[in-house]
């Protein structure tokens, strides 16, 4: 299933093709950084600004459409745009997004969601309808959101090292398939700080092809990948403790201490994928805060852990089988607990 229509991915394009000066903000998961490479190679001009922490563009980032005085601004994979950011740029805005729909005045707002509720099509997968060319960009993008693309089978027929012809669902391919690695490489590599995260990004940008990656043949290529090891030897030595957590009532906790890197979406991730039946709760105590996500495969979390937050101190959301929430550390065992309760039985 597409993300767009053919009539409003040539809208996108044009007004890109247009733009002189662009500006691109996207969220720091291999999702927003596919949905920026796809759509900055179109035209290989303009600035990419990697919004982390809240995915959200907000009066924070109004500095940096003052530095860069942009013609456009592009925003791919981010939950919201403060409408007081829009007005103040005063400049055209084009927003690829995949959350709950929350158009915005001004704003040229795509999102599949808008048409069908059930349509959780990644923001890769729309800027590659806009782009048509860079498949592998797509590929990635996609299935590190867990998502099986209209173009899978396109993708096995030329890449079929990366994707071999049996595997069927973003599952496997993620966690089974040399494309699964690609998209570690990039979740891994934005772990780092954001000076080199963008520089891995800019390295990519100016790639052919995955060939390069995987081969570390190239001087940027090896240096992508040698930071992609530094962070996979941490992420294994903190899988390794996860997987010696006994479920409890149809869920497994673990809850680590603050390290500089952050691995929650990913253990939760690979947990979920040993663990198919069970709900996963992953999370990082630090500064008196509990970050954690959480998976789900047989029910809907996001009224769960509403339920779950009421009386507490902290926040959470997200998709229906993935969420992310935070809460105060000396109120997490109570939020647990209500998070048992709601559960449906």
């Amino acid at each position: 299933m597409k993300g767009m229509t053919g009539a409003e991915a040539e809208e996108v394009r044009d007004f890109l093709d247009d733009s002189i000066n662009p500006l691109f903000f996207f969220h720091d998961d291999p999702d927003g950084v596919c949905s920026y490479l796809l759509l900055y190679r179109l035209i290989m001009r303009g600035h990419g600004i990697m919004v982390k922490s809240v995915p959200s563009v907000d009066s924070r980032y109004y500095a940096k459409v003052k530095e860069y005085r942009p013609d456009r601004i592009f925003v791919s994979d981010l939950y919201n745009v403060e409408q007081d950011f829009i007005d103040r740029a005063k400049t055209p805005v084009c927003w690829l997004d995949h959350h709950g729909p929350n158009p915005k005045k001004g704003v040229r707002y795509y999102n599949p969601r808008l048409a069908n509720k059930n349509d959780n099509i990644p923001a890769s997968v729309m800027a590659y309808e806009v782009n048509q060319k860079d498949l592998w960009l797509a590929a990635i993008g996609a299935i590190g959101d867990w998502h099986w693309p209209w173009f899978a089978e396109e993708f096995k027929r030329r890449y079929p090292s990366l994707l071999p012809a049996k595997v069927k669902n973003p599952d496997d391919a993620l966690f089974a398939t040399p494309l699964g690695r690609l998209v570690f490489v990039f979740s891994f590599m934005l772990k780092t700080r954001t000076s080199l995260a963008m520089q891995c990004i800019e390295h990519i940008a100016g790639m052919d092809g995955p060939e390069e990656l995987m081969e570390a043949k190239t001087e940027r290529a090896v240096f992508i990948m040698d930071l992609f090891s530094k962070v996979n030897r941490k992420y294994e030595d903190l899988l390794s403790e996860a997987r010696q957590t006994k479920p409890k009532d149809g869920i497994i906790c673990w809850i680590y201490a603050g390290s500089k890197d952050s691995f929650s979406k990913d253990i939760a991730n690979r947990m979920l994928y040993d663990n198919q039946d069970m709900v996963i709760i992953v999370g990082r105590e630090k500064d008196g805060l509990v970050k954690m996500s959480m998976r789900a495969r047989n029910f809907i979390l996001p009224p769960v852990l509403e339920q779950a937050l009421q009386g507490i101190e902290g926040h959470g959301g997200g998709h229906e089988h993935a969420c992310g929430a935070q809460v105060r550390a000396d109120q997490f065992k109570t939020f647990l607990e209500q998070f048992r309760k709601a559960m449906p039985k």
